[in-house]
């Protein structure tokens, strides 16, 4: 599946069973992680609760670490807020990492990138 469509997969199996998935599996980061399953709830909706949550959780790690990394860039003043000076940076290359800041009581856009 993964092949055809490029999304990864996100498993509910036992820990045992993932453990044994990971060293077998020809791609394991195809699969982004596991939820343990829970026998007493295994409806569907359950299930594609617990991936919902656990997708929730990685995305929320993931924008730790873009913060993170930005708040580090902004110390050692390798940011850029210019719209045109982010523009050109980001065509020359040097672009790394861009957040966009959307609030829904300003009508702008804030966007940095991480120089390279």
């Amino acid at each position: 599946m993964n092949n055809e469509t490029g999304l990864n997969c996100v498993v509910v199996c036992t820990a045992e069973n993932y453990s044994h998935l990971m060293r077998v599996a020809d791609k394991p980061s195809v699969y982004i992680g596991y939820s343990r399953i829970d026998y007493n709830n295994t409806l569907k909706h359950n299930i594609a609760d617990q991936s919902s949550e656990l997708l929730k959780n990685l995305q929320q790690t993931i924008r730790d670490k873009a913060i993170e990394e930005m708040e580090e860039a902004v110390a050692k003043g390798n940011i850029l807020s210019d719209f045109e000076e982010i523009i050109r940076e980001s065509f020359d290359g040097r672009g790394d990492l861009s957040i966009d800041y959307h609030t829904f009581s300003q009508s702008e856009i804030i966007i940095t990138v991480h120089l390279n």
